[in-house]
């Protein structure tokens, strides 16, 4: 079974704190099923879960970026808000989306580049 980062982030904070995937689920109020597509990547994470386990797993700064961090690359599927865009932005976006699934991994380290604004 595939985790993503998020998964086995959480995994690691249930082992260290000698719960079970069902103790867990309690805690954000959910089901095991629920958490379990989360960890798995075919749900995107709540935006409630972060807070919660922040608080309940008592995590220090690092571990709260590395958990925003581990959630944003665990991401199935992203929204994009295209209302205050320009013309050009929005077009760029779309074929971006539409181009998105054939790309390979040598442009997409190009398009990398060009955001990050590395040379």
């Amino acid at each position: 079974m595939s985790y993503t980062k998020f998964g086995e982030f959480v995994r690691r904070l249930r082992l260290s704190s000698h719960q079970v995937m069902g103790d867990m689920a309690n805690l954000l109020g959910t089901s095991t099923s629920n958490l379990s597509a989360v960890e798995n990547g075919r749900k995107n994470v709540p935006n409630n879960w972060v807070q919660i386990i922040v608080d309940s797993y008592h995590l220090n700064d690092e571990q709260t970026r590395a958990l925003k961090e581990a959630i944003e690359e665990s991401r199935p599927q992203l929204k994009l808000n295209l209302q205050r865009t320009g013309v050009i932005q929005r077009k760029t976006a779309l074929q971006f989306a539409r181009s998105f699934d054939q790309m390979d991994e040598e442009t997409a380290q190009k398009i990398m580049k060009l955001l990050e604004g590395d040379d």
